[in-house]
C-alpha cells in the first residue's frame, strides 16, 4: 500500500508488484514474468504518468472550445442568436426527444451556455480525463466520454423538469466516477471491490454537486443546474469504471461480466423509461395530449383522463401547463371555468396561471372581461403577498394589476416602490413604477422609469461577466415589454417620433412579448398611422 495516502499503486496509476515466486524469496523476478502476473491480476494495465501525452483528453477538449469559439466569431461577425439557435436545435429538449430527435442526447454534450461554463467543464475534462485516458487508453477514453454523455442525456430526459439542457457535466461527472473507482476502489482477487473509502469519496462528490445546483442560481440569474444529468453521469462512470478496471481472467472475468450485466441493465432500463414511456412524469401526459390533439378530431375524454394524470404527478406546475394548452387550443372560456373550479394549490401559482388567462382574453376579443379578471388576480396577489410578504415579484405583480386595472393607485404606487427597493435596477420593476407614474399622470417621473427600463443593463465586472449569456436572454425578455409600455406613453403624451422609435424596437424583440403585449403593439403601430412601423 502507497504509505502516503493509503491506495493501492495500482490504482494509482502504477503497475502492481508481482508476487516473488515460492522457491526463493530473494530472487530476481524478470521483467516477464513480472508483467505477466500484473497482466493475470489486473486485467487493465495502467501506466506509469509519464508514459504518454493525454491526446484524446486534449482533443475532446478541444471540441468543446472549438464549438464555443465558433459562437463567438459569428456573434463578432454580427449573428449574435447563433448560440441561441443552436441550443433551441440542437440542445437536449424532452419533448423534442420524445417527438424522435434522439440525436439531441449527443448534441446537447458539446454545447454550453457561456464561456464560464464551458471553461469550468473544459478544467475538470483535463485534471480527471488526463489520468483515466492513461489508464485505459485513448480510445477507450473516448468512448467513455460518449457513453458517459449519453447517460447524463438519458438521466435527464428521465427525470428533469421542461427545458434546455446542454453542456458535457454528464461526461465530466462520469469520468469522475471512474477516476474514483481507480483511486479509491480496493483490488483484490483480480476485480474491483468498491468499499468505505470509495463511498465516503462518492457521498463528497454528491454533496458538491448539490452544493453547486443550490449555489448557482445566487451567483448566475436564469442558470438552473441539471442534477439528474450530474448524477446520471456518474453513475455510469462507476459501472464503467468497475467493468474497465476489473480483470479479463478468472474470478475477475466473471465479476467483470456481472458489471457489464449490470450495466446494459441500467442503460436499458433508463432508456426505456426516459425514451418510450415516463409513466410517474407529468409533462410526459402533456407531450401526450399534444399529440392527441394534433390528430384533429379528438378524444375529449382522453384528454382529460391524460390531463388528470398530470396533474396527479405534477401538482400545480401541471395544471398550469393544462391551463396554456386548453388557451392555446382556444378554449378561452372553458379555460377560465377550469382556473376557477379547481384551483391550484399555491396561490401565487393560482395568480400565475390567471395571467395566461388575461394574456388571452386581450387576443381573443374578451376584452370587456378584462377588468373582472383583474380583480382577481389583485385580490389572489394580495393574498399570496400576506404569506410571502418579501417576494419582489409578487410585490411588483400587484403593482402593476392596479396599474393596468386604473385603480387603488396610491397603493401601486408604494408597492412598486417597494419592490424595486428590494431588487434595484431590474428592468420589469422600473417599468412598472414608471407606468404607475404615468396613469397617476406624474409624467416626469414616469418616463425617468421608463426611459431607465430600456437602458442597456450596467456592465459588471468582467469576472462575473464570463459566459452569462443567460442573464442577456433575461433582459431582452423584458427590453421588449419595456420598450412596448414606453411607446404608448410617449403616443399618448403626443410624442410621436419617440413613439415610433419605441415601437420599432419592441418589433425588433416581438418574439419575446407576450400575447396580449403584441396586441398592443399592433395597436400603436396602428395609431401611429403605418399600420405598422
Amino acid at each position: 500500500m502507497d504509505a502516503q495516502n493509503g491506495l493501492d499503486p495500482s490504482a494509482a496509476g502504477f503497475p502492481p508488484a508481482a508476487p516473488r515466486p515460492a522457491s526463493d524469496s530473494n530472487a530476481p523476478v524478470s521483467a516477464s514474468t513480472r508483467a505477466a502476473s500484473a497482466s493475470a491480476h489486473d486485467g487493465v494495465r495502467l501506466t506509469p504518468a509519464r508514459a504518454r501525452l493525454p491526446l484524446a483528453t486534449f482533443l475532446v477538449i478541444g471540441l468543446y472550445l472549438a464549438v464555443e469559439g465558433t459562437f463567438h466569431a459569428l456573434a463578432a461577425a454580427g449573428l449574435p442568436a447563433a448560440r441561441e439557435w443552436a441550443l433551441v436545435h440542437f440542445g437536449q429538449s424532452r419533448r423534442a426527444v420524445w417527438d424522435g430527435e434522439y440525436y439531441r442526447l449527443l448534441t446537447c454534450t458539446v454545447l454550453h451556455g457561456g464561456l464560464f461554463h464551458v471553461a469550468v467543464n473544459a478544467v475538470a475534462v483535463l485534471l480527471f480525463g488526463r489520468i483515466v485516458e492513461r489508464w485505459i487508453g485513448g480510445a477507450r477514453f473516448l468512448a467513455c466520454v460518449v457513453v458517459f454523455g449519453f447517460g447524463g442525456s438519458l438521466s435527464y430526459q428521465a427525470f428533469s423538469d421542461d427545458g434546455i439542457g446542454v453542456g458535457a457535466s454528464g461526461a465530466v461527472c462520469g469520468l469522475v466516477g471512474l477516476f474514483l473507482v481507480g483511486r479509491a476502489g480496493r483490488r483484490a482477487n483480480g476485480y474491483v471491490a468498491l468499499g468505505p473509502r470509495f463511498w465516503k469519496w462518492i457521498l463528497f462528490a454528491v454533496a458538491l454537486l448539490f452544493a453547486d445546483s443550490l449555489l448557482a442560481p445566487f451567483v448566475f440569474s436564469g442558470v438552473a443546474i441539471a442534477d439528474s444529468a450530474h448524477f446520471g453521469g456518474l453513475a455510469f462512470g462507476v459501472v464503467g469504471g468497475a467493468y474497465l478496471l476489473t480483470a479479463r481472467g478468472g474470478a475477475g472475468a466473471r465479476r467483470r461480466a456481472r458489471v457489464g450485466l449490470a450495466g446494459s441493465a441500467l442503460a436499458v432500463g433508463l432508456g426505456s423509461y426516459a425514451l418510450a414511456f415516463p409513466v410517474f412524469d407529468w409533462s410526459w401526459y402533456l407531450w401526450r395530449v399534444e399529440r392527441v390533439v394534433e390528430g384533429g378530431d379528438f378524444d375529449r375524454d382522453l384528454v382529460a383522463s391524460l390531463e388528470e394524470r398530470a396533474r396527479y404527478f405534477g401538482g400545480d406546475r401541471a395544471a398550469a401547463r393544462v391551463i396554456a394548452l386548453r388557451l392555446g387550443r382556444g378554449e378561452i372560456e372553458e379555460s377560465w371555468a377550469y382556473w376557477r373550479r379547481r384551483p391550484l394549490d399555491e396561490v401565487s401559482a393560482q395568480a400565475e396561471a390567471g395571467f395566461l388567462i388575461y394574456d388571452a382574453l386581450f387576443v381573443e376579443g374578451y376584452r370587456d372581461k378584462v377588468p373582472g379578471l383583474l380583480d382577481e388576480l389583485i385580490e389572489l396577489t394580495d393574498r399570496a403577498l400576506a404569506s410571502h410578504p418579501d417576494d419582489p415579484t409578487l410585490i411588483n405583480n400587484a403593482a402593476w394589476y392596479r396599474a393596468q386595472r386604473r385603480k387603488d393607485l396610491d397603493r401601486a404606487l408604494e408597492l412598486a416602490t417597494r419592490a424595486l427597493d428590494l431588487r434595484p435596477g431590474e428592468p420589469s420593476f422600473l417599468n412598472t413604477l414608471g407606468w404607475v407614474h404615468f396613469v397617476r399622470g406624474e409624467a416626469e417621473a414616469a418616463f425617468r422609469y421608463l426611459s431607465a427600463a430600456v437602458e442597456p443593463p450596467r456592465e459588471e465586472p468582467a469576472g462575473w461577466r464570463l459566459g452569462l449569456e443567460f442573464e442577456e436572454v433575461a433582459h431582452r425578455s423584458a427590453l421588449g415589454a419595456n420598450y412596448l409600455y414606453l411607446g404608448i406613453a410617449l403616443w399618448e403624451r403626443g410624442q410621436v417620433i419617440d413613439a415610433r422609435r419605441a415601437a420599432i424596437s419592441a418589433r425588433r424583440l416581438e418574439g419575446e412579448l407576450h400575447a396580449h403585449e403584441r396586441a398592443l403593439l399592433r395597436e400603436l403601430e396602428a395609431s401611429l398611422g403605418n399600420g405598422g412601423v
